[in-house]
């Protein structure tokens, strides 16, 4: 879901997955967040 999320507009995943736009566009930002600090909390103990 994520790639997919990721690689198309939101209004066609939502479209072949059958999930409301809503869903598909919150997917989109999900798949966008920045993990610096998931790599900021793995290098500090």
């Amino acid at each position: 879901m994520l790639a997919l999320a990721t690689d198309l507009p939101a209004a066609v995943v939502a479209t072949q997955l059958g999930l409301t736009a809503q869903t598909t566009s919150r997917w989109a930002q999900f798949s966008q967040r920045d993990s610096i600090e998931y790599i900021v909390a793995r290098t500090n103990p």
